[in-house]
């Protein structure tokens, strides 16, 4: 549980697996100019990554599990949804 597993998505290769959460990850998404991924779990943490895959920022975002992420057309925000029934907008 809470592990990602990496792909190249050019020529499907596999590239690793690593332990991103402490439960299962229900939802990620890459910022559109690929600098920063957000990931969210089935407890309601919220985590914010390089490209390199290090961890910049982590935080209980929801008290459910988060099932929605999605960045702003900027990359300056992102929006996450959760079973919580909130909506936060983050910056």
């Amino acid at each position: 549980q809470g592990e990602f597993t990496l792909w190249d998505g050019f020529e499907f290769n596999f590239i690793t697996i690593w332990q991103g959460h402490d439960t299962a990850v229900q939802s990620t998404t890459w910022s559109h100019n690929n600098e920063f991924m957000v990931s969210a779990d089935r407890g309601g943490v919220v985590k914010y990554w390089m490209n390199n895959m290090n961890e910049v920022k982590k935080v209980q975002g929801h008290k459910d599990s988060v099932r929605q992420l999605s960045f702003a057309p900027s990359d300056l925000k992102f929006v996450s949804g959760s079973d919580d029934c909130l909506l936060k907008i983050w910056d």
